[in-house]
C-alpha cells in the first residue's frame, strides 16, 4: 500500500497517547527522545512536536536542514511554532520524526490517502487549521535520507513515465 495508509492503519491501531513516524532508511539520534520528552512536559498544550531535520543522502553527507525556518528571527509570530499563516508562507516541513498525540490526529482524519506528494503539507495546514498546535522542538534529532533510490521523489526526479513534463 501507500505511505499514507501505512501510517493510518498504525494510527489507528495505536493505543498510545503518542505515535512517532519513523522512516525505513531514517534514524533517531540519542538525543530525540530525551529532547522530545522534556518539550512535552514543558509545553502541556502541544499537539504535534516536529523535530528539526537533518538531511543526509545516501552516503549520510549532510545536504540540508528541514524544519528549521520556525526558529528564524520575525517567520512566525510565536517563534517554534507552526500556524495556518505559516504555512500559506512557506510549505517546506518534514512530518517524519515527529511526535503526535493520538487521539487528536485521527480526530483531525489522519494522513489523505489520495495526495501522493504533498500529503504532509496537507496534513500540517489541515491541523493548524483546526487549532492543533504544532512546535518546531529546536534541537536535531531525527536524520532523514533524501533522494535514495526507488523513493518517491527520487521517482519523480528520475523516471520517465512520472518526470513532470513542459507542456
Amino acid at each position: 500500500t501507500d505511505f499514507c495508509s501505512q501510517i493510518n492503519l498504525g494510527i489507528n491501531t495505536c493505543k498510545t497517547e503518542w505515535f512517532s513516524i519513523l522512516e525505513i532508511d531514517d534514524e533517531y539520534k540519542p538525543s530525540w527522545l530525551k529532547n522530545v520528552n522534556s518539550y512535552v512536559n514543558e509545553n502541556p498544550d502541544v499537539d504535534v512536536f516536529l523535530p528539526i531535520v537533518k538531511d543526509v543522502n545516501v552516503e549520510g553527507s549532510f545536504i540540508n536542514f528541514t524544519n528549521e525556518s520556525a526558529w528564524a528571527y520575525g517567520f512566525t509570530e510565536r517563534q517554534g511554532f507552526i500556524d495556518n499563516e505559516v504555512l500559506l508562507d512557506f510549505q517546506n516541513y518534514q512530518i517524519s520524526g515527529g511526535l503526535y498525540k493520538t487521539k487528536v490526529i485521527i480526530d483531525n482524519g489522519g494522513l489523505k490517502e489520495n495526495i501522493k506528494l504533498t500529503f504532509g503539507y496537507e496534513f500540517l495546514l489541515r491541523l493548524t487549521h483546526n487549532g492543533v498546535k504544532v512546535l518546531v522542538v529546536p534541537k536535531v534529532g531525527y536524520q532523514h535520507t533524501n533522494f535514495r533510490e526507488d523513493s518517491l521523489f527520487w521517482n519523480f526526479k528520475n523516471n520517465d513515465e512520472t518526470k513532470l513534463k513542459d507542456k
